[in-house]
């Protein structure tokens, strides 16, 4: 099966993606896209974060998960996240 991903710049990124209404959608082919090429993947992990979870300490875990994400946009400026 050939997919037709739409070509999407940095610019406009975000604004071209088109909107999803179900959760079904996120399954179809035609709702992805190819990030742009000058766009970099940065991936954290909470060490022992499963352990940290399973003894209710979740809100610890979800506070440093959005922290990596605060880091990192002080670092870009202007990005404007969805």
């Amino acid at each position: 099966m050939k997919l037709d991903f739409i070509e999407m710049d940095t610019n406009d990124f975000y604004a071209r993606v088109p909107t999803i209404n179900t959760l079904v959608e996120i399954t179809d082919p035609k709702n992805f896209h190819s990030v742009p090429e000058d766009w970099y993947i940065i991936i954290t992990d909470i060490a022992d974060s499963t352990k940290a979870i399973e003894n209710g300490r979740y809100k610890e875990v979800n506070l440093l998960g959005a922290s990596s994400i605060v880091a990192i946009l002080n670092i870009v400026k202007k990005v404007e996240i969805p």
